[in-house]
């Protein structure tokens, strides 16, 4: 049954590492492939940012309205900087929920084409 299964086993994995880098997450652990987008110096000279930061435990919310802080678009995957973020979690629930559901229709189109051409 092993034997028969090799090829599944083997998407599976490929796919799972795959994923991987689509969240930057290995093992659940951010990992950093490529440097930030974001860069909080232009936060700093802010006095609110400031004390907001200093009173609380919790990270301060990144403004990307500020000259300066967003500098690019990560390259592949999701900012590490998100590991960070006060809204990580609700992010990324969001963002995978919209990710499969692009992949989903993707795959079945991907199958009505095919089942045409197969029809043909």
């Amino acid at each position: 049954m092993c034997f028969g299964g090799r090829y599944l086993v083997l998407l599976m994995g490929v796919l799972s590492i795959y994923t991987g880098f689509i969240y930057n997450e290995c093992f659940s652990r951010a990992t950093v492939i490529f440097p930030s987008a974001w860069n909080v110096t232009g936060m700093m000279g802010r006095n609110d940012w400031t004390l907001e930061f200093l009173s609380t435990s919790t990270p301060p919310p990144l403004d990307p309205n500020i000259t300066s802080v967003f500098t690019a678009v990560y390259p592949f995957g999701i900012d590490p900087i998100w590991s960070f973020a006060s809204n990580r979690l609700t992010f990324l629930n969001s963002f995978k929920m919209k990710m499969s559901v692009i992949l989903g229709v993707c795959h079945m189109s991907f199958g009505v084409f095919l089942s045409i051409f197969n029809f043909m």
